[in-house]
């Protein structure tokens, strides 16, 4: 059997979008809040977001987002984010990197394909970063996403699909994906 790198670990969430897989930008900012407020009675120490803004179908920034983020990483908590998958956009406005992972202070993590390198949708941050408005050059780091040019990377299973177009067999179990 497969096992994860924190087996014991407990975890905590927070919905940000509807089942239908949108949702207002506040409901992003509301849930970091919640997630904040309640760090210590529930010892949340870090902060996932696998989620970017975007409205009308473009990346989009939101100083007060990218403040709560590095808020919270004020407040002891680290906060994680996904760099993006939009870096392959024919339009530079679909390829820019939205918030919340432009905040300075979180580890915004790009994806790498089995060569190392930065996958060619891996989105890849601000060219001249506001420091002043809390952003930081980005990815801070790249770990194992994949590539459809390179070998399958193994990966934890998304519990409702063991690839693409095919239903899951097999709940919580792992998956090559490609």
């Amino acid at each position: 059997r497969f096992r994860g790198v924190a087996p014991a670990c407990r975890w905590a969430s927070a919905r940000v979008d509807t089942s239908e897989g949108w949702g207002p930008s506040e409901g992003l900012g509301e849930s970091l809040d919640e997630l904040v407020l309640h760090r210590d009675t529930h010892d949340i120490k870090i902060i996932n977001i696998s989620h970017g803004l975007i409205e009308d179908g473009l990346p989009c920034e939101s100083q007060s987002l990218r403040d709560k983020v590095n808020s919270a990483v004020r407040n002891g908590v680290v906060v994680v984010s996904a760099a993006g998958n939009s870096a392959y956009a024919p339009d530079e406005d679909y390829r820019k990197m939205a918030d919340p992972p432009r905040a300075a202070l979180a580890i915004t993590v790009g994806a790498s394909n089995d060569g190392n390198v930065l996958t060619y949708y891996s989105s890849y941050g601000v060219a001249d970063p506001d420091h002043a408005a809390g952003e930081d050059h980005k990815p801070d780091l790249i770990a194992p996403g994949g590539s459809i040019h390179q070998s399958a990377i193994m990966s934890v299973d998304s519990g409702c699909s063991d690839g693409y177009g095919t239903p899951d067999k097999q709940p919580n179990d792992y998956a090559n994906e490609e």
